[in-house]
């Protein structure tokens, strides 16, 4: 015979799925309010890129993207402890830019 604990999760587990679940709705509701502020329906929805990922994506180091932020030229989006960067706005800058201030 199966008993009840073989069923259902324990509040452990239960807790650990609705963090898991809760930060997945997070990264939709944050891209669908990026796509409305951009203009719906135009192109891809944004990926929401980790401070590591978006330096790659630009080429950059840790001081310019720090400096990219304060000057405003980027708008990250706080998840969880670590910032997160919308993937459209990393291309619009970096068309911005150009290969000019890349690497400083």
């Amino acid at each position: 015979m199966i008993s009840q604990s073989q069923i259902e999760p324990t509040p452990d587990e239960r807790l650990v799925e609705l963090a898991t679940r809760l930060t997945e709705l997070s990264a939709d509701a944050l891209s669908l309010a990026a796509n409305l502020k951009s203009g719906a329906g135009q192109g891809a929805p944004a990926r929401w890129l980790t401070t590591a990922e978006a330096m790659a994506d630009l080429g950059i180091s840790k001081p310019t993207i720090l400096r990219y932020k304060k000057e405003g030229l980027l708008h990250p989006v706080k998840m969880g402890r670590g910032d997160r960067y919308s993937s459209k706005e990393l291309d619009a800058l970096y068309e911005k830019i150009g290969q000019g201030d890349q690497g400083k």
